[in-house]
Formats: C-alpha cells, sequence, structure tokens
C-alpha cells in the first residue's frame, strides 16, 4: 500500500517536472530548465525530460550546455534517438558551431540511426551560418549515395553557403541540379542563389535568373526581393538607363512594396549618383509617392546626396526648404548631407549658416555634421571660422575628435598658417586625443607652404614617437618643404631615409627632389637624379619639367634639348613649362636659332606661347646681334607687348 502511494507521488512530481520543462523549453529558459533537471527531487529522469530541456537550450542560443546535456545522458544510460540529436545540431548551428554539428552527425550514423532529410538539413544550416560551403556540398553528395531524397530546404542551405563564401558558380551549379531532380525552386531558394551571384557582383547572372524566373510564373513575396535584385545588378554594371527602365516598367510592384519601397529608392538613387545621373536622381527621389513622415524625409536627403554629386548646393537648398514645410520636417542626416554638399561645392558660407539654421530646427549638432563644416571652411581656405566651429564644439555638447582637429590643420596647412597648425597638433596632445598621420602630414605640409623646412623634418622625426609609420605623402612635405628653400642636401638625405625605412618612392616625391636640386643650384645632381628615377619608371611630365629646369638653371642647353627627344620617345606629352625651360637654357647660351625652333614647335604641339618663351627667344636674339628678327618677333607677337618684362623693351 505504501509502495503503490510512493509511486503515485513520484508521478505526479514526474508529471510536474515535465509540465515546467515544456513551459521552461517555450520560453527558452535554459538554465532554469537545466537546474530543474538536476534538482529533480528522486525523479528518474527520461529522454522527453532531456528532450525538453534541450529544447530550451537550442532555443536560447546555447550549444554547450545541449552537448552537456547529452553527456550527462551517456552517464544515465539513456539512449538519444534521432529526434534529440537533431535538436542538438540545431543548438550548434545556432551558435555556428559546424564542426560540433558534424560530429553529431558521425555520432548519429556510428549508433546505426536512421539518418533522414531533417538531420541532415539542420547540419546543412550550421555550414550555412560559418560559410563552409565545401562540407555543405559533402553533405549534400552524401545524401545522394545513401538516397536520401534531396529537398528545398537542403539545397537553399547549400547555396546559401556558397553565397556566404563568394561560390557563386557553385550556386548555380546547385540551382541547376534543383531543375533535374524536378523540385520547383522557392522564393527563398532563388534568394539565396541571387544573392551568392550579387555578393560577387555577377550582375549579368542576377539578370539572367530573374527573368528566367519570370518567366516560370509569379512566387509569393519573390517579385519584390527581384525588383531590388535587378536594381542593385543594374547597379554595379551601371547601366542606369536599364534601371530607369526596369523601375517603370515594375511601377505596380512598386506600389505594393510599401515595405521595400524606400531601400529600392535608395538603391537607385545612389547608382545614379554613381554614374553621374544627379538629375534623374533627384527626380527620382523627389518624386516618389511615400507617405509623409521619416519615409521621405529619407528619400529628401538621398535627393540632397545625389545633387551634391552634381555640386548642385542650390538645389540642395530648394529641397531642404521644401521638407521644412512638410508635417515630419528635415533631420539632422537632411542637413547633413545639405552640409556636405556645400563642402563639395566650396560653399563654406552657406555651410555656416546651415549649422546657425540646425540649431533654430532644434536639432542637435552630430560631429560628424560638424565635421562636415569645418572641412568647407578648410577647403575655402577660411581658417578661422573652422578654427571658430572647432572652438564652438565644446558648446555645442559636441566632443571634438582627431578628424575634427585634422579638418583645422587642414584649413592652416591650405592659409600657410603653419603657426596656428603646429599650435592645434599639440592641443591634440592636451586634450589626450591620439594625433594620426593625417595630423602630422597636415601640419608637415603647413610648414611646407610656409618655406619652413626645418619645423617640417622635426615633425617628420617625431611621427616615429607616436607609434606611427610616415609615409609617401609624410616625406613629399618634407621634401617639397627643402625644395622650396633650395636645401638640396637635407632633401637627398630625406630620400635616402625613405629608401631604408622601405616607403614607397612616388613620382612626387622625385620631382620635388629633383627641383630641390635645380633651386640649390646642383643641376648635375638633378639629371643623376632623373636619370635613376626613370630607370625606376617614376616620370611624367612634371619630373621632365623639374630636370629641364635644372638644365636652364646650369645652362646645359644640349642635355635640355637631349631631355625633349627623350620625353617624345617616352610619349610624355610635353607642356608650356618644359618648353620654356628648355627655351631659356638656349637662349642663356645665345643659341638662337634652337631657342626659335622650339618657339616654333611649340605653335605646332597646339600650345600656348607665353610671355616667359618669348621674352627668352628675343633676348637670345637681341645677344646675338639679330635685330631685324627680334623686331619682327615683336611686330609679330603684338598681342603678347603687355606681358613682356620691361627689360625687353629697354634692349629694343
Amino acid at each position: 500500500m505504501v509502495d503503490r502511494a510512493k509511486k503515485h507521488l513520484l508521478g505526479e512530481v514526474g508529471q510536474s517536472t515535465r509540465a515546467s520543462l515544456k513551459a521552461y523549453a517555450r520560453l527558452a529558459r535554459w538554465q532554469a530548465a537545466v537546474l530543474l533537471l538536476e534538482l529533480r527531487g528522486g525523479v528518474q529522469a527520461d529522454v522527453i525530460m532531456y528532450s525538453m530541456a534541450l529544447t530550451a537550450c537550442e532555443r536560447g542560443h546555447q550549444w554547450p550546455a545541449a552537448l552537456q546535456l547529452l553527456d550527462d545522458m551517456e552517464r544515465t544510460r539513456l539512449k538519444a534517438d534521432i529526434i534529440l540529436l537533431s535538436t542538438a545540431i540545431s543548438a550548434c548551428k545556432r551558435g555556428s558551431q559546424w564542426q560540433q554539428a558534424l560530429s553529431l552527425l558521425r555520432r548519429a550514423g556510428s549508433c546505426q540511426m536512421q539518418l533522414d532529410v531533417i538531420i541532415y538539413s539542420s547540419t546543412l544550416s550550421s555550414c550555412q551560418s560559418a560559410s563552409r560551403w565545401h562540407e555543405a556540398l559533402l553533405l549534400l553528395g552524401h545524401m545522394s549515395r545513401i538516397r536520401l531524397q534531396l529537398d528545398v530546404v537542403a539545397y537553399s542551405s547549400a547555396i546559401a553557403s556558397c553565397g556566404a563564401a563568394g561560390q557563386w558558380q557553385a550556386a548555380l551549379h546547385l540551382l541547376h541540379c534543383v531543375e533535374e531532380d524536378r523540385l520547383r525552386a522557392d522564393g527563398g531558394l532563388l534568394q539565396a542563389t541571387i544573392t551568392a551571384a550579387q555578393g560577387q557582383k555577377q550582375w549579368q547572372q542576377v539578370l539572367h535568373m530573374s527573368q528566367k524566373v519570370e518567366k516560370q510564373g509569379p512566387l509569393q513575396g519573390f517579385d519584390v526581393f527581384s525588383l531590388r535584385s535587378d536594381v542593385n545588378a543594374l547597379g554595379i554594371g551601371r547601366k542606369w538607363e536599364l534601371m530607369i527602365v526596369c523601375l517603370e516598367q515594375h511601377c505596380d510592384i512598386m506600389c505594393d512594396a510599401s515595405g521595400h519601397q524606400e531601400g529600392i529608392l535608395h538603391d537607385a538613387g545612389a547608382t545614379l549618383g554613381q554614374c553621374r545621373q544627379w538629375q534623374h536622381a533627384v527626380s527620382l527621389l523627389t518624386g516618389a509617392v511615400v507617405e509623409e513622415g521619416q519615409k521621405d524625409v529619407g528619400l529628401k536627403s538621398a535627393a540632397i546626396v545625389a545633387a551634391e554629386k552634381g555640386g548642385q548646393w542650390e538645389l540642395a537648398f530648394l529641397i531642404l526648404e521644401d521638407l521644412k514645410q512638410r508635417r515630419a520636417g528635415p533631420s539632422i542626416l537632411t542637413y547633413g548631407a545639405a552640409i556636405k554638399c556645400c563642402e563639395t561645392a566650396g560653399r563654406w558660407h552657406e555651410a555656416v549658416l546651415l549649422l546657425s539654421d540646425l540649431e533654430m530646427q532644434r536639432l542637435q549638432c552630430t560631429l560628424i555634421v560638424l565635421n562636415a563644416a569645418m572641412s568647407a571652411c578648410g577647403k575655402a581656405k577660411k581658417w578661422q571660422q573652422a578654427l571658430m566651429l572647432f572652438q564652438q564644439a565644446a558648446t555645442q555638447s559636441v566632443e571634438a575628435d582627431v578628424i575634427s582637429v585634422n579638418s583645422v590643420i587642414s584649413a592652416c596647412e591650405k592659409s600657410r598658417r603653419w603657426q596656428e597648425a603646429l599650435a592645434l597638433l599639440s592641443q591634440l596632445f592636451d586634450v589626450q586625443l591620439e594625433a594620426d598621420l593625417t595630423s602630422f602630414n597636415a601640419a608637415i605640409s603647413a610648414c611646407e607652404k610656409s618655406s619652413r623646412w626645418q619645423q617640417g623634418i622635426m615633425l617628420l622625426a617625431s611621427i616615429a614617437d607616436h607609434n606611427l609609420q610616415p609615409n609617401a605623402v609624410s616625406y613629399n612635405a618634407a621634401i617639397s618643404a627643402c625644395e622650396n628653400t633650395g636645401f638640396w642636401e637635407q632633401a637627398i638625405c630625406l630620400l635616402a631615409e625613405l629608401a631604408v625605412k622601405n616607403v614607397q618612392l612616388t613620382i612626387v616625391t622625385a620631382s620635388a627632389a629633383i627641383s630641390a636640386c635645380e633651386k640649390g643650384g646642383r643641376w648635375q645632381v638633378a639629371l643623376s637624379l632623373f636619370t635613376d628615377f626613370r630607370r625606376e619608371g617614376l616620370y611624367n611630365v612634371v619630373t621632365y619639367s623639374a630636370a629641364v629646369s635644372a638644365c636652364e638653371r646650369g645652362s646645359g642647353w644640349s642635355q635640355a634639348l637631349e631631355l625633349l627627344r627623350q620625353l617624345e620617345r617616352d610619349r610624355v606629352q610635353a607642356n608650356e613649362v618644359v618648353y620654356n625651360s628648355a627655351i631659356g637654357a638656349c637662349a642663356v647660351c645665345t643659341e638662337w636659332q634652337r631657342a626659335l625652333g622650339m618657339l616654333e614647335n611649340m605653335e605646332l604641339a597646339d600650345l600656348q606661347m607665353d610671355a616667359t618663351g618669348i621674352s627668352a627667344v628675343i633676348g637670345a636674339c637681341e645677344s646675338a646681334d639679330q635685330w631685324q628678327l627680334t623686331a619682327e618677333l615683336l611686330f609679330d607677337l603684338e598681342a603678347f607687348a603687355a606681358q613682356i618684362p620691361f627689360i625687353v623693351w629697354s634692349a629694343q
């Protein structure tokens, strides 16, 4: 009698435990489920209880706890069935533990369980979440060998794995296998395949698949995805005309795609902007019929971004004013886009006005917006205004960052305010902001533009103290500073240092070093450098110009003419500076015939003769007592008389 009552009581406790575990599984309360299983009050746990606890772990994304429960079952001599292992594999999938999932699948096979499509699909899904496309293909192959009927779900997981790993060819092959197996591809499978091709910018394949599906008939929920994929594909292929046609042909889908319309229009607007079709982008984004609210504000903001691509700051202002009249009103993103538009167009004053207007609209200014306004001032060489905005950041509860300081340093650099640039760089350290390479490069360039080569070189040397590696831009600015002052020895030293630190030499560096030697009166060293640089493929019209100018400085007319011939062999288009320097080299040595011939060659090359070259030729003719020719030149080139220096007229 007592035993019967005890069994009845334990049965009631067992039922209560199962009910609690079922509730915990439904609510994904895995900690409570595991704890209850451990503290079950003498009730013998069974497979059902473990199954519920495993479900709780799976839904709670707790794959380690799920595997621990399987180990506990083995110790209590309970045998896990195919459903339990499928649940554990699903938990591993949620945690991207594809190796554990494959191990569990092998365990099921070694226990002589009847493997079905469900357990394989769960394992395939774990490969999908970890982008293990090769393992996914092996699993599909194994399913075929054991004669399991592959379904659309299994194919979708494998295709998604291929797509995530960038294996679009394998994804297309699997889609072909679906057709061979006479399965009807659903929207999910087709989306996975298109996404695979789209991720690798295979836009023709995306369009081909969309057209193929369209011929087969409509699929539930696929139309909107297909349209957006087509828009993205045509954007990748820069086929903006076809994209506009596509949107016009599918206007009915656009009307029904209320939740996706904004995204499709954003994608189309971005493509038109990249293709420099800002007029079409603005027309598309401002003409879209959407509910007035945040979606409308978002599209208008995108239209301002499109206007910025075309430098149409006035149009951006018009769109902004239109938004002010609407109930939702412009957002901080709208103002940010408009200020960016002003920055691109060099309209610093309008950018500052927009900041004031933003405050009147009671919108909180962000650091990105403030940085854009400071950059607009910097590009217009308005360093005082940029500095003022930087100082106002604290009053607007905006914490400036290194980009903010860099914007002001760049403004000082463009305005040749080297002292202010160095002060701002020092201020970075005072407020415990870490200066980056852009900070140093801008400050060095400020010193270069003000011919402060010593300060520039000191800054270059201090870069390493801040755990930064100077790049080509750093050395270019420092060598250019030496060039401006003719300190050729220091420029050569910097070139050697650049080579030791394995910094990539550029044409700008080469031209600056040659010019430094030329201005320092070392024209032969300049020519030697040019020869070395040319051997390394570092030459263009600028390096040739610097080398020919060095010949002019050293009266090396024959070398100048040889450089002109070499320039032609290198298929470099000569400009006025190169010809004028070569004419000057000949004129200094009274080679008036050659100087005159090069002046004629300039005309044949459709280059504009200017006062510099004409003055040099006239000077050479005058030195050679070619008075008649000098008079003829002055008469024929009367249009340039106002530009010719006074010394030429005194020679007459």
